[in-house]
């Protein structure tokens, strides 16, 4: 049996209220069922039965036109830099993930969840060379108070000012080495871990040898 078919279908007849329709009579349309029906928004509409009785058909059409209002920039280019966000973060299908989602760098739950919340609060990018940026802290999640709209050239700057380990060594290609999921790791504290961990057996082999 289809999975359409094991649905269960809502029961349809005059009065009966579905979404925010009411349906008010049956016709034929095309050789095919459908119902009048009155919208809560006062407008009259004529649906397919299929599509009533199996839940695509809520309203008139108003309810896509509200979503569509909410915050009107569905197209713009805040909101594909703020899905293209959510999606390094979130989907480990994604191909920049290991270096985002990965590593443990998240979006908040009020961004997440929202991207008026997120316009409200970072606001219309200044311009088209402007994008998202984590800053101060490089290695934060994406949230209010760590991002920032900013250039290529501001972003570089950045790396620039948060380019040294917490022990203080400086990070670059001959300092740096990477393990799964793209963090770095300082190079000379290795060495130097190493070293530590091999300076007591070469003590002991050199004690018995004299």
């Amino acid at each position: 049996m289809s999975k359409q078919l094991a649905k269960i279908k809502a029961p349809l007849f005059i009065g009966a209220k579905l979404g925010k329709l009411t349906l008010l009579s049956e016709t034929r349309k095309s050789g095919r069922v459908h119902w009048v029906c009155k919208c809560e928004c006062g407008k009259t509409t004529c649906s397919q039965k299929f599509h009533l009785q199996h839940g695509n058909t809520k309203s008139c059409g108003c309810i896509r036109g509200l979503h569509r209002r909410t915050h009107g920039l569905s197209s713009s280019s805040e909101h594909k830099i703020w899905s293209l966000a959510k999606d390094r973060c979130g989907n480990p299908k994604n191909k920049r993930f290991d270096r985002y989602g990965g590593r443990g760098i998240k979006m908040c739950d009020r961004w997440l969840n929202s991207f008026a919340n997120f316009f409200a609060d970072m606001g219309p990018r200044p311009s088209p060379q402007h994008s998202i940026d984590r800053y101060p802290n490089n290695d934060g999640n994406y949230e209010p108070g760590n991002c920032r709209w900013a250039t290529r050239k501001e972003q570089a700057h950045h790396r620039v000012l948060t380019t040294h380990f917490q022990c203080g060594h400086l990070i670059s290609p001959e300092n740096t080495y990477q393990k799964g999921g793209g963090r770095r790791y300082c190079r000379p504290c290795r060495i130097e871990r190493d070293r530590r961990r091999w300076q007591p057996k070469q003590s002991i082999s050199a004690q018995e040898t004299v």
